[in-house]
């Protein structure tokens, strides 16, 4: 598979497939195992907000920018993470192991294939809290 995945590859995919272990029934959903969201609180431990309305007025205003707190998190920061992400999935979805969903009411997110839920099955590694 050439390069090693990062840690970040290797968080998007388990934590991908604990979400579609952790689903009822995947017959009935056309959402992402994993949301872009979820990846910016739990890995980047982004704060996110309690309440959070997907309608901006700013059209320079990411979907990212309406769950976080951005003068917590800092638009550098944030902008980065986001590239990190994009990167990350890019090279996922060119080895075969997710699908990227796009603009979904939750977001954007990924779907692993049988590949990827093969390796996320297989990796032994605990994730510190």
């Amino acid at each position: 598979m050439g390069r090693g995945l990062s840690l970040l590859q290797k968080w998007i995919l388990v934590h991908a497939l604990e979400n579609r272990q952790n689903e009822p029934s995947r017959e009935i959903s056309s959402g992402a195992d994993l949301y872009t969201k979820e990846i910016l609180a739990g890995f980047f431990g982004f704060p996110i907000k309690k309440e959070c309305k997907n309608e901006s007025t700013n059209p320079q205003e990411t979907f990212a920018d309406q769950l976080f707190f951005m003068h917590v998190v800092g638009k550098k920061k944030d902008r980065s993470a986001i590239a990190t992400i994009s990167r990350s999935v890019s090279r996922l979805q060119e080895k075969g192991l997710i699908h990227l969903i796009q603009g979904t009411a939750r977001g954007s997110g990924v779907t692993l294939t049988e590949k990827g839920m093969q390796i996320a099955s297989d990796f032994k590694f605990v994730w510190p809290k």
